[in-house]
């Protein structure tokens, strides 16, 4: 994952001021917990459990809350690099919101038990349409486990999803558990490693049409789905089609295009960034009668967090989400702040190369989260 500002600074700066503006401090504090959820699956030999590595963050206080589930996307070259602290800012700005937020790890994913079972072995609708479902598995579970707890409202549910994350989102839509009464798609899809390893491609284009389109048949409930321009993974064309099948067969899509987005629109969804279209999905939540409170719980995100010298705010935020990536990772700087990170490279020296690599005269600043 790569990260860059330097285009983005005045209009992120300008929508980060209005959401202040429209979403005032409320009183409150937020609390934050680590759990191994203790999940049911159906196998061949039978049910079995596995735990599943999770971050909840929620307000501190003694009431019930709606729940809101984020999903990951699919780096298939560091499965087991992944970690729930990778949503941490997106679930701040749920709990923030009056949500039970919740980040968890799929099947086969970082610290989580149980296989893998979100790979693709035939580009065909069915495989397709077999991989979202068995990422809304390991969703529907999550919200059958938290349903029990006492500060959750089962009655609402959301799902969030970002890229494969997105994906899984839609298979849960189209089979919905009890409670879940909307769902946000951040440029989900299938997508495949080019053969350099360097670029992303989408093989059997219609397949892939064909499943979001038998998925619509039975999604009814309401959704958001972003996606920039310039995805390095779903092209313009494509997304269209994704859409039109989708809600062509009865789903209830919203859409909503960004612009191109520095180099690669499919990393629009960090910390750094949210303030482009996290205003989207608050229209949206308020829309469908979700928005919780009329302003925002307090936070202190960097308590702690010791900077490199002469970072900006924009910079900041984006050092932060460096933080809460999978190791082995780097994060470059130059003095005209150009900044760019990485994160789960094979070892530290490719983390080195890749974050020193298209940024104009940076030195790194940090090597797996501590100073060089």
């Amino acid at each position: 994952m790569t990260l860059s500002i330097w285009r983005l600074v005045p209009v992120v700066v300008l929508l980060l001021l209005a959401s202040c503006a429209a979403n005032p401090v409320v009183p409150g504090s937020l609390v934050t917990e680590q759990l191994m959820l203790p999940a049911t699956f159906e196998g061949q030999q039978g049910s079995y459990v596995a735990h599943l590595d999770a971050l909840v963050i929620r307000p501190d206080d003694n009431r019930r809350h709606p729940l809101v589930v984020l999903n990951h996307g699919l780096d298939g070259h560091a499965l087991k690099q992944t970690s729930p602290r990778e949503m941490r800012a997106l679930a701040v700005e749920f709990a923030r919101r009056g949500w039970v937020a919740i980040a968890f790890s799929r099947r086969g994913y970082g610290k989580s038990e149980g296989r893998f079972a979100e790979g693709v072995h035939q580009y065909t609708a069915a495989e397709y349409e077999r991989v979202a479902r068995s990422g809304a598995t390991d969703i529907r579970e999550v919200i059958h486990l938290m349903a029990e707890q006492p500060y959750v409202d089962p009655t609402r549910v959301l799902s969030v999803g970002v890229s494969a994350g997105g994906f899984a989102t839609l298979g849960l839509s189209a089979d919905p558990p009890p409670g879940l009464v909307a769902a946000v798609n951040l440029a989900g899809g299938q997508a495949s490693y080019l053969p350099s390893g360097t670029g992303f491609v989408v093989h059997n284009e219609e397949a892939l049409i064909e499943a979001f389109t038998h998925l619509g048949h039975t999604s009814r409930i309401p959704m958001l789905w972003i996606y920039s321009v310039n995805d390095s993974h779903f092209n313009p064309t494509l997304v269209h089609q994704l859409f039109k099948g989708f809600n062509g067969a009865g789903g209830q899509a919203q859409f909503v295009e960004d612009a191109a987005w520095n180099s690669d629109g499919h990393s629009l969804f960090g910390r750094a960034f949210m303030s482009l279209w996290l205003h989207d999905v608050d229209a949206f939540l308020a829309a469908h009668d979700l928005k919780l409170q009329d302003g925002l719980i307090a936070f202190d995100d960097d308590a702690g967090v010791i900077y490199p010298p002469h970072m900006n705010p924009k910079s900041k935020s984006g050092f932060l989400d460096y933080l809460d990536a999978g190791d082995h990772k780097a994060f470059a700087m130059s003095p005209a702040l150009n900044w760019k990170w990485v994160s789960k490279s094979p070892n530290t020296e490719v983390a080195i190369k890749q974050a020193l690599e298209g940024c104009d005269g940076c030195s790194i600043v940090s090597i797996d989260g501590r100073a060089p």
